[in-house]
């Protein structure tokens, strides 16, 4: 979520595309809320099996805007869509290892 402030920035510019991304990163962060009192392991199998899919939802998304190609690269839009992309395997790594945060960001759990 480290560029959510760009989703949320270009939402003038491409409101629908930017309101479903970020309501589906509300989502992963709302599954994530709810693991706080979970062993790690627990944790892990709850986030692969809700947060997970989510993730990937917004993958397909992602790579769909930027096949199309009518997303400017250097728009906000186009700077968040290309920044999940490149980030995209470092993003799996909660949904992947025991015990680590969906954002190490101190401001995110206000989602």
């Amino acid at each position: 979520a480290g560029r959510y402030h760009s989703w949320v920035v270009d939402e003038k510019n491409f409101p629908n595309e930017s309101r479903v991304i970020i309501d589906l990163i509300k989502d992963i962060f709302k599954f994530d809320r709810q693991t706080h009192t979970m062993g790690a392991e627990d944790r892990l199998t709850y986030l692969q099996e809700f947060g997970l899919p989510i993730l990937k939802k917004i993958k397909v998304m992602v790579d769909e805007h930027l096949a199309s190609r009518l997303i400017l690269p250097k728009s906000e839009f186009g700077q968040a869509i290309g920044y999940f992309h490149g980030q995209y395997e470092r993003l799996l790594t909660p949904f992947t290892h025991p015990g680590v945060p969906i954002s190490n960001n101190l401001s995110t759990p206000i989602f």
